[in-house]
């Protein structure tokens, strides 16, 4: 199977999953009553959101060092789990006045790269054991 079509695969199931999750979230209150709840959901976008920055990089045959893909797939991360942070502000979902703000902040955005890491070390380990 071609690397490309294996990474959208990817991002499609991951994507799945993602609106899967958050849905029964929703539906439960899961966010409100297990506040770590959104920690691993947070996780799991960094990681879809890795997995379309690999799929990109797959698809246009780029080649990146290992440092050059670990900065840029976890610097695209952070911004989008920033605009994601703006987005729940807008939407009236969180406050910048509560007072775990910052902190809950702080450890959605940080989840948000734990997955992009995760992935660049799978995606690397997978390259070299090829």
């Amino acid at each position: 199977m071609r690397k490309d079509l294996f990474y959208l695969l990817i991002v499609l199931f991951l994507s799945f999953l993602l609106m899967s999750v958050n849905f029964v979230a929703l539906k439960y209150n899961l966010f409100w009553i297990l506040k770590w709840f959104d920690i691993p959901v947070h996780f799991l976008g960094g990681v879809l959101a890795s997995f379309i920055f690999v799929y990109i990089v797959s698809l246009k045959k780029l080649s990146l060092s290992y440092l050059e893909f670990l900065f840029y797939t976890t610097l695209s991360v952070f911004f989008i789990g920033i605009l994601w942070e703006i987005f729940e502000i807008v939407i009236g979902v969180t406050s910048i006045g509560d007072v775990s703000y910052i902190s809950d902040t702080g450890l959605d955005i940080v989840a948000d790269c734990l997955g992009a890491i995760s992935v660049v070390l799978i995606v690397y380990n997978k390259k070299n054991n090829e």
